[in-house]
């Protein structure tokens, strides 16, 4: 994966195998090459799955961020890249999640990041509805009226940094590829 994490992915006996499927046919690589990209889009989806089970967060917000560069014919090499910058506070759970025109809010804001986790108690936070209609949770930078400044939660790099997420992920990508790579083996084999 790219953006500023690495994870190093062993696939069991690829050279042997690399080896026996040039021997068998020309559409070796063409056969690794599928075999990469299964794995790689198996890693998407778990990493996907990981994060909207953990955290609140849109899945369309998670799918927009994780992408698969595909490996060809000459390229063994699939890329699962994970960009996004920190997301809003308001993109997650937060209480109240509407603020009524006109109507001063005095309680402060309670925000959750992680389904796990109990919440925070943001007590000189308020929501901002913005003119673009973006709803944020705001807070002074001192005691004067102006400047603010809007809070925010993990980004989903580092979602999916998180050492329980990453070695999840990785675990399921190397079962997809050795699978994949099998299969792609015993299907040039006939059998």
């Amino acid at each position: 994966m790219q953006g500023g994490l690495p994870m190093d992915i062993e696939l069991r006996g690829l050279g042997q195998a690399l080896a026996i499927m040039d021997s068998l046919s020309a559409n070796a690589p063409k056969e690794l090459s599928k075999a990469m990209n299964a794995a790689a889009n198996k890693g998407r989806s778990r990493a996907i799955t990981r994060i909207t089970r953990g955290y609140f967060i849109d899945k369309g917000a998670a799918q927009g961020a994780i992408t698969v560069k595909k490996a060809g014919g000459g390229n063994l090499e699939a890329i699962i890249n994970v960009q996004s910058s920190p997301a809003a506070l308001s993109k997650f759970n937060i209480s109240p999640d509407y603020r009524p025109v006109g109507v001063r809010q005095t309680d402060g804001v309670t925000a959750r990041a992680k389904r796990s986790s109990g919440g925070k108690v943001l007590a000189h936070a308020f929501l901002v509805r913005f003119k673009s209609g973006h709803l944020g949770v705001i807070e002074r930078k001192g005691s004067d009226r102006y400047p603010l400044k809007e809070l925010y939660g993990p980004s989903i790099t580092g979602m999916v940094s998180a050492d329980d997420n990453r070695l999840d992920i990785t675990q399921s990508i190397e079962e997809a590829a050795n699978a994949a790579i099998e299969k792609a083996l015993s299907a040039m084999m006939g059998g």
